[in-house]
């Protein structure tokens, strides 16, 4: 299913994650998107690399509780808005 997906449809779907996401930084997980898309993880991650390709994914770091509970850094993605042309 994820190969289906247009960049804008994955770009859509995780600005609507995001949203929902609440205040927890500046961007999401993988796991943060995973839990709400309700999408599987090969899915995301094909997403994610499909909106890193066409440059409309930013990456960094942040922390995060881990399973443990120990906050540990880990990636998080933020979309980057399509360019606008002038026509």
């Amino acid at each position: 299913m994820s190969q289906l997906m247009t960049v804008e449809e994955w770009q859509s779907a995780f600005e609507e994650a995001l949203s929902r996401g609440g205040g927890r930084g500046s961007g999401m997980s993988t796991m943060e998107i995973i839990e709400l898309t309700g999408m599987g993880g090969a899915s995301v991650k094909a997403g994610l690399r499909k909106l890193f390709a066409a440059g409309r994914l930013a990456c960094h770091k942040e922390p995060r509780p881990a399973i443990d509970g120990v906050m540990r850094s880990v990636p998080v993605y933020s979309i980057i808005p399509a360019k606008r042309t002038e026509g």
